[in-house]
């Protein structure tokens, strides 16, 4: 059966068991000139070969009365604890680089409370995985326009306060999930709901500590307006500093035909390349939501895969070298979930080798791909984690 906008957005979490520094440096180039344009750093000087003499060549003698050396010993002694100070305050000061690739986590986390340690090992697992973004289950809009488990978001607050403590440099955001049909159908075109996930994603960082948000509104159509509508409400609710990342659908047919794709798909089911850039102009980080493709075949799989990365890279090349926006692909590593998704066919292998591919084609576009966002942490098992490591990290 043909369908034109399948249903790829991950299920709701199971129920219990660029830093925020980077964000602000790509906005802060955005501020620079109204056109994007940033100027370049000035490449660091070469240090000189320090030459010696061809012959021996003697200093002439200086000579300075006893009291005078006391004094010049004790003026260099101030100046050296000086410099010996100014260098560790920036060394203290020197924010950590906050690693490339993200996770989902579910309320597992942000609805339980949870000791030190275990928040402790959490944060010791991501950096160890070399994963600086965290999308944390915050909320979902009901059919009714209400925030489901309010009661429970003392709890976010604890856990945003807990991984902050452990793990400073992390980029966490709140995932909000506003559903596009439901209630009295297709409802994304509604002023006042776009309002309401602007207003709450300025709660999710005013009160609740994140620094910023993650937008997964599904499912989105061919180049619908509205969502861009929403996403203009949310950055002037949030502002310029917070992190404004959204789940982006992939081109689930695309009309390439040299690429593979599901037949149960209508044909041509992809945004343009110009909708792509319009996204990319509102976003800090495009979250690629490249599973779900109803694929039968691991090597169609990775060749469909490729064909995201290059798409999106391509893309957003296209609107100069000084845009920002940088772009995760979202890779699975859950179970058979009846919308297309068979993890024999959709998994860390055949993704991380469709990733790699897509970047070749994508040539200098590809340094928009920065890295991959795991879908989702508790699903993940030992042996996913190690095909992570090796496939992708390469350790």
């Amino acid at each position: 059966m043909d369908y034109e906008t399948p249903d790829y957005s991950p299920p709701p979490p199971p129920p219990p068991p660029r830093p925020p520094g980077r964000a602000r440096q790509r906005i802060q180039q955005r501020r620079d000139t109204a056109e994007h344009r940033v100027v370049a750093e000035p490449k660091r000087a070469r240090a000189m070969p320090q030459l010696a003499p061809a012959g021996k060549v003697k200093l002439p003698e200086i000579r300075l009365p006893s009291s005078q050396r006391l004094i010049l010993y004790g003026a260099g002694a101030v100046l050296f604890v000086a410099v010996v100070v100014f260098i560790l305050g920036r060394i203290r000061n020197q924010t950590a680089e906050t690693p490339p690739n993200a996770v989902f986590i579910g309320e597992n986390w942000t609805y339980n409370s949870h000791d030190s340690a275990d928040v402790i090992e959490l944060a010791e697992a991501l950096r160890a995985r070399s994963i600086g973004t965290v999308y944390a289950w915050f909320s979902w809009l009901e059919a009714d326009n209400t925030w489901n488990n309010t009661d429970r978001f003392a709890q976010v607050d604890q856990f945003a306060a807990q991984l902050k403590a452990a793990y400073p440099e992390v980029e966490l955001l709140a995932w909000i999930v506003v559903p596009v049909n439901a209630g009295q159908g297709y409802r994304l075109d509604q002023p006042d709901l776009q309002t309401q996930v602007a207003q709450f994603s300025q709660l999710a960082i005013g009160e609740y500590g994140f620094d910023g948000v993650f937008i997964n509104a599904d499912p989105l159509s061919i180049d619908d307006q509205n969502f861009l509508a929403l996403l203009r409400r949310v950055r002037l609710s949030i502002g310029d500093t917070a992190v404004l990342a959204a789940a982006i659908p992939p081109d689930w047919r695309p009309g390439d035909t040299n690429v593979p794709a599901s037949a149960e798909i209508a044909p041509a089911t992809e945004w343009s390349t110009e909708y792509k850039q319009s996204v990319a102009l509102l976003l800090d980080e495009i979250v690629i939501m490249a599973f779900n493709s109803r694929i039968t075949s691991a090597a169609d799989y990775s060749q469909w895969m490729a064909h995201q990365v290059s798409s999106y890279a391509q893309a957003i090349a296209g609107l100069g070298e000084d845009i920002q926006t940088r772009v995760l692909i979202g890779i699975p590593t859950h179970d058979a979930d009846g919308q297309g998704h068979d993890p024999q066919v959709e998994n860390i292998s055949s993704a991380a080798n469709g990733i790699r591919v897509g970047t070749a084609a994508a040539g200098d576009a590809a340094s928009y791909v920065q890295g991959v966002a795991i879908y989702a942490e508790w699903t993940a098992d030992d042996a996913e984690w190690a095909q992570f490591s090796s496939l992708w990290l390469g350790r």
